[in-house]
């Protein structure tokens, strides 16, 4: 049977069919003498490297499997794997678009409106049972800001139609119309915001939310979550 090397813990339905197809060396569990025993031994054997988008450096790895024919990506990125070296060897690899985007989209709002609305703040408010003392200062409103997105690809544009729902202005110039009020306009298809207005009453500007990365380096801290896959994103504050 042939052999792949995985490279990090999958879910066990992910496991269990792999298992069911190929000889899985679970890579993340052997020692540094080991890995280089089993690469000395067997490396011939390897046609496979399964790993997640986060997995550093397969480069050394593949480069000690002579019969590697695929390096499978569970996952959207690919920014770890050396594309070069994997075309000049004939190595295919691959990806999951989409499995992924509703869900990711969906915490990108989440963490939206956790920040506004200074949710976590208020969870800790509650739990230390400081609440029947003050109350928490008043939040952000989440309806009628603007949203930046850096990045309008599959999860990019699918959090940008979720953001659309808490438009209070049009996204488009035929959206507007002088018999109806920035406040009661139904947001039109997701295109640039116009520069300019055929109602009188343009709507207030508001300042530019940075979406994701910036909503989880702010609530982070607040929250006791770690902030170092976020240090990577670019965060600019509004």
């Amino acid at each position: 049977m042939a052999v792949a090397l995985q490279l990090n813990p999958l879910s066990p339905r992910l496991e269990t069919g792999l298992a069911q197809r190929l000889e899985v060396v679970r890579w993340f569990d052997l020692g540094e003498a080991e890995r280089g025993a089993w690469l000395k031994d067997r490396g011939a054997e390897a046609v496979a490297i399964v790993a997640g988008g986060h997995v550093k450096g397969p480069t050394e790895l593949m480069q000690a499997l002579p019969q590697l024919k695929i390096i499978a990506i569970n996952g959207v990125g690919y920014d770890n794997v050396d594309l070069a070296l994997a075309k000049s060897r004939g190595v295919r690899v691959t990806t999951t678009p989409g499995t992924l985007t509703d869900d990711v989209a969906d915490l990108a709002v989440g963490l939206v409106i956790s920040l506004l609305r200074r949710i976590p703040a208020a969870d800790a408010h509650v739990r230390s049972g400081a609440w029947p003392s003050g109350e928490q200062p008043l939040a952000h409103k989440v309806t009628g800001r603007r949203f930046g997105i850096l990045g309008l690809g599959h999860i990019g544009g699918a959090i940008a139609k979720r953001l659309a729902a808490f438009a209070r202005w049009p996204t488009a110039p035929e959206a507007a119309s002088p018999q109806t009020s920035p406040s009661t306009r139904t947001p039109g298809p997701l295109r640039r915001l116009p520069t300019s207005w055929s109602s009188p009453v343009p709507p207030t500007p508001r300042p530019v939310t940075w979406s994701m990365a910036w909503c989880w380096m702010r609530l982070a801290p607040t929250a006791g979550w770690s902030t170092s896959r976020a240090d990577r994103w670019w965060t600019r504050r509004p």
